[in-house]
């Protein structure tokens, strides 16, 4: 499923929520030059002033126990999913 998010406030809103996670999951695991190229990252992505076009896929994988989600951000043109 791709979204696209033309207003700034749901861009700034979307992109917090997405860095609140790193911040949770991913950051504290990180050697201080990865953890600041991702805030670099995030702090690049925020002064974008294209739409922001979000694509997500959420997968179950039952033989693992697992649910995957797959979220890729863009400022260009994201192809949709294939439906399956």
């Amino acid at each position: 499923m791709t979204h696209i998010l033309a207003s700034r406030p749901d861009k700034e809103r979307s992109l917090k929520v997405i860095f609140d996670v790193l911040r949770q999951f991913l950051l504290p695991r990180l050697a201080k030059p990865q953890a600041n190229a991702v805030l670099e990252q995030h702090n690049w992505m925020l002064r974008q002033p294209g739409p922001l076009r979000v694509n997500c896929q959420y997968e179950t994988v039952p033989e693992l126990q697992m649910v995957r989600i797959t979220l890729e951000m863009s400022f260009e043109q994201i192809p949709p999913m294939k439906k399956q």
